[in-house]
């Protein structure tokens, strides 16, 4: 009885070992070019809470609470803010 179990147990273990061994990340996902830094949002807080893209004018626009951070997406420069919604 305990022969089985080990038996089971190691083949398992293999069977684990062998899938991940195989297994190709998706083509095409998402990855981490290139980070800037914004500064803190309004209140101190570090997150945001939208973001869009303009593919035209090359602009992010990413809001918190009661601003929108204008973003200029090749040089991840802030270019404008606009305070007060």
């Amino acid at each position: 009885m305990k022969s089985f179990k080990l038996y089971l147990l190691a083949a398992c273990s293999f069977s684990v070992v062998v899938g991940f061994a195989f297994a190709n990340p998706p083509e095409g996902g998402y990855h981490l070019l290139k980070k800037h830094d914004l500064g803190a949002a309004p209140g101190g807080k570090e997150y945001w809470d939208y973001i869009t893209f303009d593919a035209t004018a090359r602009r992010l626009y990413i809001s918190h609470n009661t601003e929108v951070k204008v973003v200029d997406a090749d040089s991840g420069a802030v270019v404008g803010s606009i305070p007060d919604l």
